[in-house]
């Protein structure tokens, strides 16, 4: 939680907040086993409370930590939508900018899975360039990257391109 404060993923609340109008958020910590010095802390947006499995109350263990959240998690019902409304706002604040990465945005994106076809190799490096950017703006990684032509992938840096796609040029 300390990194999450610190990288301003969520800050203190500045007051604690009438009854009813807090939700709790469950999270516990995960090792990667090829990381096992990192944690990562995982929050469980899908938890059930109150009666939701089979009478059993859920509770607060110790004394939590009122915190008001900078970021979106992902794995609750509203997620896509967030995530959605988030890159849509990031298009149109640099659309001026960044013309061709907007559209992109806007009209080539479900969720966090874009997809397009374009004309040229250079259209489509301006395209990979500019989109990055821009969703770089509101702390977005985009990356997995797959095309059809290997002169565009060239141009991607490996470490942003897709893994395990079979070559099919």
């Amino acid at each position: 939680m300390e990194s999450i404060l610190r990288d301003s993923d969520a800050e203190e609340a500045a007051a604690t907040p009438k009854v009813g109008n807090a939700w709790y958020i469950p999270h516990h910590g995960v090792y990667h086993p090829r990381k096992p010095k990192k944690i990562r802390v995982v929050f469980d947006c899908s938890a059930k409370f109150e009666d939701s499995y089979g009478g059993k109350k859920g509770t607060l263990k110790g004394n939590p930590r009122n915190t008001a959240c900078e970021c979106i998690f992902f794995g609750g019902a509203s997620s896509p939508g967030c995530a959605n409304y988030g890159m849509n706002y990031l298009a149109s604040k640099y659309e001026k900018d960044y013309p061709l990465a907007a559209s992109f945005i806007r009209k080539n994106f479900y969720v966090d899975d874009g997809l397009v076809s374009v004309n040229s190799v250079e259209k489509a490096n301006k395209l990979v360039n500019e989109a990055q950017e821009v969703l770089a703006k509101g702390k977005l990684r985009l990356h997995k990257f797959v095309s059809n032509n290997r002169e565009v992938l060239s141009a991607i840096p490996e470490s942003e391109r897709a893994s395990l796609v079979k070559d099919v040029i």
